[in-house]
This record gives structure tokens, C-alpha cells and sequence, in this order.
């Protein structure tokens, strides 16, 4: 990823009906995001067993949306779905791994809060112990 913000669109469909909202949301949907929003980029994944996808939309340079609010993802086979807004704050990358690392075939996501009052001791430790 090379952007400073991403947007994290995780959507459930009905299991016997991934097929037909597959055939919408790269024909329709993610058309329609990418021409619409401040994005330069998406990953699409998916989740076969539950029927879940994830797209990591990256924001142009110097873009950050608020969120995907506005691109209103609404098919009749959608069950549920979760948005997330990041913005990068560091990384490390393993040597040898910085250029397989863009093109790995999963991607393990994880959130979590942090208390506004603790943030700079915890950026302080995920920074240098974590």
C-alpha cells in the first residue's frame, strides 16, 4: 500500500448468492467508488467460507474521506456491513519482503481502540517494543 489513508469496506452477502453480487459489485459498485471518491486504488478479498469480502481503498495523495457513507453499497444480497477509516502512522517490513508484501494473497486486518489519553504511550510502545 502507498497511500498515508485507507478505507477498510467489509461486506457479508448470502452465502448462495455471492456470485450474482460478485458480478454487481465489480461491475457497478467498485466502478462507481473509484470514479466517485478520492481513491487511487482498491485490494479486494474474499472470504469463500462466509461469504464476506474486504476492500482496502487507498485515498489519493493529499485525500483523506471521511468515509464510504456516501457510496451507499446496497444490493438485496448484502447482510451486513462494516467501514473503517486508517491512517498510517509506521511500518517495518522483514528484508527481502518489501516488494512480495504488496502482492501477498491474504491480508490479516486488526482493530482495536486505544484511549485518546493513552495514545502517545501506546504509539510509544507499538513504535519501538511491539
Amino acid at each position: 500500500m502507498t497511500s498515508e489513508t485507507i478505507v477498510f469496506d467489509a461486506l457479508t452477502v448470502k452465502r448462495e448468492n455471492t456470485f450474482t453480487f460478485d458480478v454487481w459489485y465489480a461491475n457497478h459498485y467498485l466502478p462507481y467508488v473509484l470514479e466517485c471518491g478520492p481513491f487511487n486504488s482498491v485490494r479486494r478479498y474474499l472470504s469463500p467460507i462466509r461469504g464476506s469480502y474486504l476492500a482496502v481503498f487507498e485515498a489519493g495523495a493529499g485525500k483523506r474521506p471521511a468515509s464510504l457513507t456516501g457510496f451507499g453499497a446496497k444490493h438485496e444480497f448484502i447482510t451486513s456491513v462494516e467501514r473503517f477509516t486508517a491512517d498510517f502512522i509506521g511500518g517495518r517490513t522483514a528484508p527481502g519482503a518489501e516488494a512480495a508484501i504488496f502482492e501477498a494473497d491474504i491480508l490479516y486486518p486488526v482493530f482495536f481502540r486505544v484511549p485518546v489519553a493513552r495514545e502517545p504511550e501506546f504509539d510509544a510502545w507499538y513504535n519501538d517494543e511491539h
